[in-house]
């Protein structure tokens, strides 16, 4: 292939024969096209559906002869490149391109065809052919009644004004000009109304306004059926965004209220620690005042001078001893409370926390469980259905041919072991208090 010549000859050849091939295709179609016509013809085909098929078939008919002259310009070609190059007749090009050269051979001529469509077709009758002059439009129909109205208007006018002029004496040059405008609207007028008095035209008409009557009264069914959907989902999207905004109130309101009371838990916390530390300071107060007192009787065996300074400083630090001993046992009383309340909110978080993992193994995931917040005080119905479904899917069914085994326990509950393990000891405290 690495001669130019070649490869323009393998070009020319690939070109007449997809002419060929495509005359070939269309001849195929009118043939096909023409026996369709002369089946609808037998049947007794409506008019219409036959020349709707006869425009079909020549207009593939049209299509021939413009692919038979392109053919014909692509054959000369090749015919004359196979002339000029007749020193490359060993080549396989060569040999093809007189194989496809013998097979594109022109079959009919253009004036050919042009008979045999006109001898298949033959002559229209032209009274079966009746259209009407004005298309079969609704708008169009209105716009050229809308004119009629406008010229029967003005030809009223006209009958006026002869009949004005009929009782003058010299008026013939008016009454000349209104005739003969009287006689050219009546012509205008004939001529918009033959065409709308046609019946053909009227019950095409008819059935168009039938349609679209009942394509309106089916618009404003749909556009009802649309505005009530619309109407329901926007009932229904408020309620979710309602039921949104409850749940969102409900959870800012339980995290300020778990944050205020985890701030009063860290407020508890921290006078708990300045009582104890106001507590150590009294005790130590205290035990410095009981040592000034034991120091001062063990320096008594010494005579001294001054006997009312020593009772007055014993009168005195007996006071202090009774005061800081008052002062300590108010902090004792608020550490008491204080660790008790403490103690309470510890125990109810643990409890809590504990029926919240009891919950999550009997019911499921958290999510799951939201039916105890509006139903608190039926929980355990909930509790005993689960249960009965439960027993009825684990144990066999129970009939006079199969009576209950004694193996298995009747409500198929795990009890714990004489020793339980720390796992079971978490869960058989009996002093746990529920919520």
């Amino acid at each position: 292939m690495s001669d130019p010549r070649l490869r323009q000859l393998t070009i020319k050849t690939g070109v007449v024969k997809r002419l060929s091939k495509e005359k070939v295709v269309y001849e195929k179609e009118v043939v096909t096209q023409q026996n369709r016509i002369d089946k609808l013809k037998a049947s007794g085909a409506d008019d219409h559906v036959l020349r709707k098929q006869e425009e079909v078939l020549q207009e593939s008919m049209m299509m021939i002869p413009d692919c038979q002259r392109r053919l014909a310009k692509a054959h000369e070609e090749l015919s004359e490149m196979i002339k000029n190059e007749e020193e490359l007749k060993e080549s396989e090009q060569y040999q093809a391109a007189v194989a496809v050269l013998d097979d594109a051979k022109l079959r009919v001529t253009d004036a050919q065809r042009v008979q045999q469509f006109l001898s298949t077709t033959g002559d229209v009758d032209d009274s079966k052919d009746h259209r009407s002059i004005i298309p079969v439009n609704i708008s169009t129909y209105r716009e050229e009644l809308c004119e009629a109205l406008n010229v029967l208007e003005n030809l009223k006018h006209s009958q006026l004004v002869l009949d004005k002029l009929l009782q003058e004496e010299e008026s013939d040059t008016r009454w000349n000009e209104e005739l003969e405008r009287t006689e050219q609207l009546k012509t205008v007028l004939r001529d918009i109304l033959e065409p709308l008095d046609d019946v053909e035209c009227k019950q095409s008409l008819h059935q168009k306004l039938i349609a679209r009557r009942k394509k309106r009264a089916w618009q404003k069914r749909r556009n009802k059926r649309l505005q009530a959907d619309r109407a329901a989902e926007q009932a229904v999207r408020t309620q979710r965004l309602q039921e949104i905004a409850t749940w969102e109130a409900e959870c800012k309101e339980r995290l300020n209220r778990e944050r205020v009371e985890r701030d009063e838990l860290q407020m508890k916390t921290l006078i708990l620690t300045d009582v104890r530390r106001k507590k150590a300071r009294a005790k130590r107060m205290l035990t410095r005042f009981e040592k000034s007192v034991h120091l001062y009787q063990q320096r008594q065996s010494v005579p001294t001078i001054n006997v009312s300074q020593g009772e007055r400083f014993v009168t005195r630090m007996h006071a202090l001893i009774a005061e800081w001993k008052g002062k300590v046992g108010e902090c004792v009383k608020e550490e008491k409370r204080l660790k008790d309340e403490l103690n309470r909110q510890s125990t109810g978080n643990v409890n809590r926390r504990r029926e919240n993992r009891w919950r999550k193994v009997l019911f499921g995931t958290a999510a799951l469980g939201g039916i105890f917040a509006n139903q608190s005080k039926h929980w355990w119905q909930e509790l005993i259905a689960v249960r009965r479904s439960w027993d009825k899917f684990s144990l066999p069914a129970v009939t006079n041919d199969r009576p209950l085994e004694k193996g298995i326990v009747n409500g198929t509950w795990i009890v714990p072991p004489e020793q339980p393990s720390a796992e079971w000891k978490v869960y058989c405290e009996t002093n746990m208090t529920t919520k």
